[in-house]
């Protein structure tokens, strides 16, 4: 998807995500359910476009899920990573899913990853 298009696709809804520190940098934010409120936290996939101006339409993507053994996240598998995907011309998406310090459960953070995928 190009930035274009990302920017022409109609917005589930304005939000400004509680988590969005881990990911400074990213272009748009994704609410990962639009039609349902998935409890007190909302997953979101931040969007991390290509930074080759060669590369108009990315031709793959990556999806990057910050560590923490379902627990939390780790501060610096976000960003870090997806700049750098993005700096060798790759569509980058950092999922910050629900995991137990938000209430969350492995089952919830696997179907979050689900859900990203299908959007990718």
């Amino acid at each position: 998807m190009t930035d274009a298009e990302l920017r022409e696709r109609p917005p589930s809804r304005a939000i400004e995500h509680s988590e969005s520190r881990y990911c400074q940098g990213h272009s748009a934010t994704l609410c990962l359910w639009p039609e349902e409120s998935a409890g007190t936290f909302e997953p979101v996939l931040f969007y991390f476009p290509s930074r080759r101006p060669e590369h108009t339409r990315a031709t793959a993507a990556v999806l990057v899920l910050p560590g923490g053994g379902l627990k939390n996240y780790s501060k610096h598998e976000g960003q870090v990573p997806a700049r750098y995907f993005a700096s060798l011309g790759y569509a980058t998406y950092v999922l910050l899913y629900r995991h137990g310090a938000v209430g969350g459960a492995p089952a919830d953070a696997h179907a979050d990853t689900r859900r990203a995928l299908r959007c990718l």
